[in-house]
């Protein structure tokens, strides 16, 4: 399966979303369309004023002024704006994922992640610190399918250690987020549940029903958005605290992201329509037409 098709972010302060779709990446500065990049999206700065693409096709990486959508050299790009998982794109091939850096800084690498001989890297998830890899693996042997989960721990030789062990339900296709600013990682493992766990730990802190997406506030982690899993997954859920409130869209909910400012959240439906909620009256604020193809 590989990572999230589709990506909704936000720059760190909040004036610009990115939408990384299959093909290209869609930019709206305080809410109006600047620009459509060729390519799927790598990574974002951490101001948000410049991010990065990958062409498939012709195997390289773009780099992209973000409030104008105009090309840029990779090489001039500063490092130390990029987290590490703004920064390598990551490749399976099977077992082995191989990591390229996108600043081109580092060669690429590669590693085997597991020993199972039938397995295949399913779904993956890098910490913002490049120190943690969460993996999903699948195996199917003669119709005996199964599947579970992997944590590890890079080490100073650049090597991923297992760190611990956590299930994966082969019955819905895994997600994982890793939550900045706070140290927590979303799953959603199972059909019929998702959780937020300690990163280096793998402990359960808490427990939510359903879950296709998993969305954590930035100001405040009691305040959770869950894309729910049923017919059609047209309806999300927000957990406010002690509360919990569902939301009808008349079409699938494929993402949603929280503002840094952490007053609103933000969702991407089927047509690639973004709807912006208001999170304590649940009032629509704003919705941002897809431009036409």
């Amino acid at each position: 399966m590989g990572q999230t098709i589709n990506i909704l972010r936000f720059s760190g302060g909040g004036s610009l979303l990115f939408h990384g779709g299959y093909k290209s990446v869609r930019v709206w500065h305080n809410q109006q369309f600047v620009a459509e990049c060729p390519g799927s999206l790598v990574g974002i700065a951490r101001d948000g004023q410049t991010f990065l693409t990958y062409d498939k096709e012709s195997k390289s990486f773009s780099a992209w002024q973000s409030n104008r959508g105009t090309q840029l050299a990779v090489s001039t790009l500063n490092p130390a704006n990029y987290a590490a998982n703004q920064r390598y794109l990551i490749e399976a091939n099977r077992l082995t994922l191989t990591f390229h850096d996108a600043l081109g800084l580092e060669l690429p690498r590669t590693q085997i992640m597991s020993q199972s001989e039938y397995g295949v890297c399913d779904n993956w998830s890098l910490s913002p610190d490049g120190h943690l890899l969460a993996v999903a693996f699948v195996m199917d042997v003669g119709g005996h399918d199964a599947a579970w989960g992997e944590c590890f721990e890079r080490d100073e030789e650049g090597q991923f250690r297992k760190k611990y062990e956590f299930e994966v339900s082969r019955f819905v296709e895994p997600f994982f987020s890793f939550c900045e600013p706070h140290p927590l990682l979303a799953m959603v493992v199972s059909p019929g549940s998702s959780k937020l766990v300690l990163p280096a730990t793998g402990k359960p802190i808490r427990r939510l029903a359903y879950g296709q997406w998993l969305a954590v506030n930035p100001i405040n982690s009691d305040v959770i958005a869950v894309g729910q899993v049923g017919k059609g997954y047209v309806t999300w859920r927000l957990y406010n605290t002690q509360t919990q409130r569902d939301i009808q869209e008349t079409q699938i909910v494929l993402a949603g992201v929280f503002h840094p400012q952490g007053d609103r959240i933000t969702v991407l439906l089927k047509d690639h329509s973004i709807r912006i909620y208001d999170i304590e009256a649940l009032a629509l604020v704003n919705e941002l037409q897809t431009p036409e193809e």
